[in-house]
């Protein structure tokens, strides 16, 4: 079992419990957030990090996707857009940190995710 922090076209970031082999492949199954969609994918552990959450110590893995084909890649597409009208995660993650994942879109996706930040405007991440 883990616990799904961030995520994107490209993989996650989990935490779990126990190390993940680096290299390791994997399959893993989740619901996309906020939906009944159920999506099975592969994956390979291409880093770990100890972390700390709530005075227990986790492992952090960063899980690449392999394969990631359609519907699953529209899916993850579709969820990764829907955070950028979520203003708290925004915030939380940072703009440096959205336009760098905005920049591993696809060009089409990449153009709707800059409209929705843009028509976001003076918002909290957007100094004046």
């Amino acid at each position: 079992m883990a616990k799904a922090v961030n995520m994107s076209t490209g993989g996650l970031f989990i935490t779990t419990s126990e190390p993940i082999e680096l290299n390791a492949r994997l399959v893993l199954e989740f619901l996309i957030p906020a939906t009944l969609n159920s999506i099975q994918v592969q994956g390979e552990s291409v880093w770990s990090c100890p972390c700390a959450s709530q005075k227990k110590e986790l492992q952090g893995t960063g899980i690449k996707f392999v394969n990631l084909k359609e519907p699953y890649l529209s899916l993850i597409l579709d969820y990764a857009l829907s955070k950028l009208y979520d203003d708290e995660f925004v915030e939380g993650e940072g703009i440096v940190q959205v336009l760098s994942d905005v920049r591993n879109l696809p060009p089409a996706y990449r153009l709707k995710a800059y409209h929705i930040l843009i028509k976001k405007g003076a918002g909290p991440f957007f100094p004046d």
